[in-house]
């Protein structure tokens, strides 16, 4: 009564929540570029910038550009600054601002 080779889906979760926390921390490492970015225009006086989203991160796994998009987009809106994404083809360039005539649009319209 042998039985047949069997694969833990433990294993195969872990693997895959390996891998969603690898790809999170590339886009963090993203949002803290763009988070130095925001400091230094406003440092300047600024109150928005365009921020380029990369395709790729060398050195770290492949990711689909819209997931990336997406966590980003959220955790700025989150963060309670005013985000909108671009028009294709620009879709990986967000507008950002922190202008008070903004954030209270922003609240508003939630």
């Amino acid at each position: 009564n042998n039985m047949p080779p069997q694969i833990s889906l433990n294993t195969l979760y872990d693997m895959k929540d390996k891998k969603d926390k690898m790809k999170h921390n590339t886009f963090d490492e993203i949002i803290i570029k763009c988070h130095r970015k925001i400091k230094k225009t406003a440092n300047q006086g600024g109150q928005c910038i365009f921020f380029e989203i990369p395709y790729v991160v060398i050195g770290k796994p492949l990711y689909k550009i819209e997931d990336s998009i997406n966590y980003i987009y959220n955790a700025l809106k989150k963060n309670g600054l005013f985000v909108t994404i671009l028009e294709p083809p620009n879709i990986n360039i967000l507008y950002i601002s922190w202008a008070p005539t903004d954030v209270n649009k922003r609240k508003l319209l939630k």
